[in-house]
């Protein structure tokens, strides 16, 4: 009974300090209860800081974009291969038939097409690159695709990206480590 008393009156006099500790407790408690869970939301939030290349592909739609995804998304280099939506597309073909002046009949033609993103590794050769899409030409037919300009997206802020992958890497150990800390400095 007198540890409680003793206990009471501390917190009494010292409310913020209290409240500092109760809530460093609960934190503490939450994040190694939680820990898988955590990880996997704090993951999900950090954006993607990795230089990516990537190139559009537009192919017919009497291929099989399921059947292409699955022989495409096996090469090595290829990191995956992101089906347009056809609203976006739709969208598209009508704004580039209004600049254009493009008829009817052409714009159906052009209807008949579906699109997709193939991004690639970050460290993949020109070489691979060449390789990868010489094989879409040569499963999908000449005739039947049409495949974009490669394109190099590149995060430049280096301190940024590096302090985020390693925050990526261990998202936890770095929450856990920061309500450690605010632990025991209420202790102190």
């Amino acid at each position: 009974m007198f540890y409680l008393r003793e206990l009471l009156k501390f917190s009494a006099k010292n409310v913020v300090l209290s409240v500092f500790f109760l809530f460093s407790t609960v934190l503490t408690i939450t994040i190694f209860s939680n820990y898988s869970h955590l990880e996997l939301t704090i993951k999900k939030q950090i954006p993607k800081f990795e230089n990516e290349h990537y190139f559009n592909v537009v192919v017919d739609k009497k291929i099989s974009l399921s059947s292409l995804k699955r022989k495409v998304e096996g090469l090595p280099g290829v990191k995956n291969l992101e089906v347009l939506a056809d609203k976006k597309i739709t969208s598209t073909l009508d704004r580039i038939a209004q600049e254009f002046s493009i008829d009817e009949q052409l714009k159906s033609e052009m209807s008949g097409l579906r699109s997709f993103k193939l991004s690639l590794q970050e460290n993949v050769s020109k070489k691979s690159i060449e390789l990868i899409r010489e094989y879409l030409t040569r499963i999908s037919g000449k005739q039947e695709i049409i495949l974009g300009a490669i394109k190099k997206k590149v995060v430049d802020d280096k301190v940024i990206k590096r302090f985020l992958v390693h925050v990526k890497k261990w998202p936890i150990q770095i929450l856990s480590l920061i309500s450690i800390v605010l632990f025991l400095t209420t202790l102190l």
